[in-house]
């Protein structure tokens, strides 16, 4: 019987304390756990059963699955675009706001003396030194402004602030919303003169429109001024008015179909008219009163 268990031992399936011996799986235990391989036979079993589920799973659930991947594809995509529309839109504004920017400082290098190229620099102030007389700075060159654009009937500036630019009329009061000066399409937009006013500024009421700019250009500025002076430039002559009132009128007030002077004295008025940001259906208007 010896001879058998030693013969048995040397062909590898018994070791030398008589415990028979698997090749294929070999079991230990660790920590009062069987372990096969190294690893806890409680893991392998578990880990089996899994596999087995997985591929008892019906195809419904993988159908499934790959339709719920597909609808959040389909939700996210909506969203993708529109993130890389709303990029587009900023740099695109970026863009035209540099435009009309450049265009303007070129516009006020072309009138002449008196005009600041920088239209990020404001213009001086009474005090400073400014505004002394109502016949300085009208060397004004109409012929060439006339020449890139004949709507031009004037120019405005506003002392302590950035507005210094030429003002045009149109056919309408649609246009030149939307158009710059030369006529680029921009939303800056121009300063422009009701359509059914006096070109020669001599209505008893004229109103003058300019855009809101989120970047402080165009009429932006009146939100902010305190001052009580400006001036508007024509080729017939120099005007100054004098602010007596400042008011958020509705779009449709009718102060926009008045083009006689509202005033008891009959003294000529100038309304400058600006959109505001946080009520759409208002217009921020400055008006002033002609002293010289």
């Amino acid at each position: 019987m010896s001879g058998e268990r030693e013969a048995y031992r040397e062909s590898g399936h018994m070791s030398d304390m008589g415990v028979v011996e698997s090749k294929t799986a070999p079991r230990r235990v660790v920590h009062g756990k069987p372990v096969i391989q190294g690893r806890p036979v409680a893991q392998l079993k578990k880990n089996a059963r899994a596999r087995t589920a997985r591929a008892r799973a019906p195809k419904s659930t993988l159908k499934q699955a790959l339709v719920l991947n597909r609808m959040l594809l389909l939700l996210m995509l909506p969203l993708l675009v529109m993130l890389l529309w709303s990029l587009s839109a900023i740099n695109t504004q970026g863009n035209e706001y540099q435009e009309a920017r450049s265009e303007y400082a070129a516009l006020r290098e072309l009138a002449g003396p008196g005009r600041t190229a920088d239209p990020q620099v404001a213009l001086p102030t009474p005090d400073e030194g400014a505004y002394e007389g109502a016949d300085e700075d009208t060397d004004i060159d109409w012929e060439a402004l006339r020449a890139l654009n004949p709507d031009i009937v004037g120019w405005i500036t506003v002392p302590g602030t950035t507005i210094d630019y030429p003002i045009v009329q149109g056919r309408d009061n649609n246009w030149y919303l939307h158009h710059t000066f030369r006529g680029e399409r921009n939303p800056a937009g121009a300063i422009f003169v009701d359509y059914l006013n006096a070109p020669d500024f001599s209505d008893g009421h004229m109103l003058v429109y300019g855009h809101n700019m989120q970047r402080g250009n165009m009429f932006a500025p009146l939100h902010r001024w305190n001052g009580d002076r400006f001036r508007i430039y024509t080729p017939e002559g120099v005007w100054e008015y004098e602010v007596f009132a400042r008011q958020t009128v509705p779009r449709n007030s009718p102060l926009y179909s008045m083009f006689d002077s509202p005033r008891d004295d009959g003294a000529q008025v100038v309304t400058l008219s600006t959109c505001t940001f946080r009520r759409p259906a208002y217009r921020f208007v400055v008006q002033g009163v002609l002293i010289a």
